[in-house]
């Protein structure tokens, strides 16, 4: 679940996440995970790396106890962004390239099509590999 406060400034709506975390359990033969998915895998709340291989993602409005990281930010360039598989592709300001998984229900998705491949980004998560929101950054 998502909390979003609206702001109205000289005529642009601007959305402000006040809370980045949608956890998902990942549902497996060996047990239940609560976590992220990311765009390699699952991350634990403990930060711990698991690939879902044969496992399921489900939604719950269960909350890691602790993040495991203080909410992460990353600024670049958008090379791509991708709704059928939930990819965006960004090179970040450090030249690094990031691939996140930005979830399907995300309220970026609607803006992500108005920023051109190499427009100026922020996009922000729980983990490495996740983006709970990007954004047009100048």
């Amino acid at each position: 679940m998502h909390t979003w406060t609206t702001f109205i400034l000289l005529g642009y709506v601007l959305l402000s996440p006040l809370a980045v975390n949608a956890e998902e359990h990942l549902v497996k033969p060996s047990g239940t995970y609560l976590g992220w998915k990311t765009q390699t895998g699952f991350r634990a709340c403990d930060s711990q790396p698991i690939e879902i291989g044969a496992g399921r993602i489900e939604a719950t409005s269960e909350k890691c106890r602790q993040l495991p990281m203080a909410g992460l930010q990353w600024k670049g360039t958008l090379e791509s962004a991708n709704f059928a598989t939930g990819s965006v592709r960004i090179l970040a300001n450090d030249g690094k390239r990031l691939d996140l998984y930005l979830p399907p229900d995300s309220k970026s998705w609607p803006q992500l099509k108005y920023i051109p491949s190499g427009g100026s980004v922020k996009a922000f998560g729980p983990v490495p590999g996740r983006a709970e929101g990007v954004e047009a950054w100048k």
